[in-house]
């Protein structure tokens, strides 16, 4: 199915993008748009696209393009300095935008075609995207997703969402992180507005302040995004046109979480925990701050089924997903169960699954064993990152021939200390809980390092976990003092 001909509002002159200049484009603008230089004859024959989400709103609008192409779309984070532009569809996009931008857009629209001619179809194959996975715990993977799949994750989430016409997004994350795919897929399915915003998260000031001066109503962000947000004084969002706020790409910092739900009942929060692998979402929570849990995220999305593979006593296990979003290529790099003649693929997350609602304790490589003890890391990451003044906590195994955990603290308030005692001695008299110590670390042997500098983080604000564990290693090895740069 052609997006021309999926998009409810492709006759609508209601806007599609907005510009902040205050220039926009109306979707029936953006629609014809897309239909007429999808039969320029230079894309004739075309089967594969290549976009690069540095490109921002010309990656997005080549996207679309593919789209309606029909071609199998691959979106990379950026073009490679060998790899020189492709000429016809790059020339197309440019003067498409260029137009589209400078002309009364909301008022005039292309003059053409706004369907496509049958014997076009014909010759094009069903549209497929090409992500790769984010790389924050290791090597990116090559993740293909089909059209059905897509479209399976716009209807569902934007259903769930209640994601409407008259809602504005903005959009500054990367479509290649498929978090920022999804904000795209429940704006094109609601018909609202998605704003281009001047600054991006790298000026964390000046983009949450267009929150506010664009009339944003839903605004979605990684944990890190928050964070800054917090900093930034969220309780500004209060006299705002937000109505709901989003949270992908990890676990949430309690404090932070409580932060957002202190907003009040007409700021609705939601929790969501998707992968890649699956196209994006698989469920999402909305707690309150009567009825958070920890680790809680929600019920799956309709027609997603969950089993726990091998549970403990506490019905706690890897997660395994039968969803009808699940990649094309999962079957080379995902593990596979069959229960009740019904295939589920794992999904890597230790959790359990209670009364219809998702639990993710963390990732199965945060569990090591420590001398014949099986260690589970998060609970211990979770304890120190709720002590004031730290702002991350990251933790690993030792690679070298001690069996222990290297833990990094990243704060500035332990800048005066030397030695591993004093740091231990700080962390408990700040409050942290006494089970980490007395019954987790207590029993494993453990070496704490203070982080300084930035924290290496990949495109969509993630830490890069597999970056931070080598340091912490190296670290190690070397027997390096408890300062540690990062």
């Amino acid at each position: 199915m052609r997006l021309s001909s999926w998009l409810g509002s492709a006759d609508s002159e209601s806007p599609a993008l907005e510009f902040a200049s205050g220039r926009a484009i109306s979707w029936r603008s953006l629609v014809s748009s897309l239909v007429a230089d999808s039969q320029a004859p230079c894309f004739a024959g075309v089967t594969e696209v290549i976009v690069y989400a540095e490109d921002g709103t010309k990656a997005l609008y080549g996207f679309l393009l593919g789209w309606e192409l029909g071609a199998s779309v691959a979106i990379l984070p950026h073009r490679p300095e060998s790899k020189e532009k492709d000429s016809d569809f790059d020339d197309v996009i440019d003067a498409r935008l260029r137009s589209l931008i400078h002309s009364n857009a909301r008022k005039e629209h292309v003059q053409g075609a706004t369907t496509r001619p049958p014997e076009l179809d014909r010759c094009r194959s069903e549209f497929k995207l090409t992500l790769n996975t984010s790389g924050s715990s290791g090597v990116p993977k090559a993740v293909e997703i089909g059209e059905k799949s897509v479209r399976f994750q716009a209807q569902a989430v934007a259903a769930a969402l209640n994601v409407k016409s008259n809602d504005r997004q903005l959009f500054y994350m990367p479509i290649n992180y498929v978090y920022g795919l999804s904000i795209v897929l429940t704006w094109l399915i609601s018909g609202g507005v998605l704003a281009i915003p001047c600054a991006s998260i790298s000026r964390p000031s000046l983009l949450f302040a267009e929150i506010i001066s664009r009339k944003i109503t839903i605004f979605s962000g990684v944990p890190y995004t928050y964070s800054l947000l917090t900093k930034w004084g969220i309780a500004k969002l209060k006299n705002s046109h937000i109505r709901m706020l989003t949270q992908a790409g990890g676990r949430l910092k309690d404090r932070d979480l409580k932060e957002l739900l202190e907003l009040g009942p007409n700021i609705a929060v939601w929790i969501m925990y998707g992968q890649t692998e699956f196209s994006g979402r698989i469920a999402q929570y909305k707690p309150t701050l009567e009825t958070a849990k920890r680790g809680c995220v929600g019920p799956p999305l309709p027609g997603i089924g969950v089993r726990v593979n091998e549970p403990n006593s506490d019905g706690e296990g890897e997660i395994y997903l039968d969803s009808p979003s699940i990649c094309e290529n999962a079957s080379e790099f995902m593990d596979k169960r069959v229960w009740e003649g019904v295939p589920y693929y794992g999904t890597g997350d230790i959790g359990s699954f209670v009364d219809g609602q998702l639990f993710i304790l963390g990732r199965n490589k945060n569990f090591v064993k420590i001398g014949g003890r099986r260690v589970a890391m998060t609970p211990i990451q979770l304890a120190l990152e709720s002590v004031l003044g730290i702002e991350a906590c990251f933790i690993c195994a030792d690679e070298g021939k001690r069996e222990r955990l290297l833990i990094g603290i990243y704060s500035n308030q332990y800048r005066s200390v030397q030695k591993q005692a004093e740091v231990v001695a700080a962390l408990e008299y700040s409050g942290v809980e006494k089970s980490v110590f007395s019954n987790l670390l207590g029993r494993v042997p453990f070496r704490i390092f203070v982080l300084e500098g930035d924290i290496p983080r990949v495109e969509n604000g993630k830490p890069e976990i597999w970056r931070i564990n080598q340091i912490l290693n190296k670290a190690a090895y070397e027997k390096q003092a408890i300062h540690i740069r990062l």
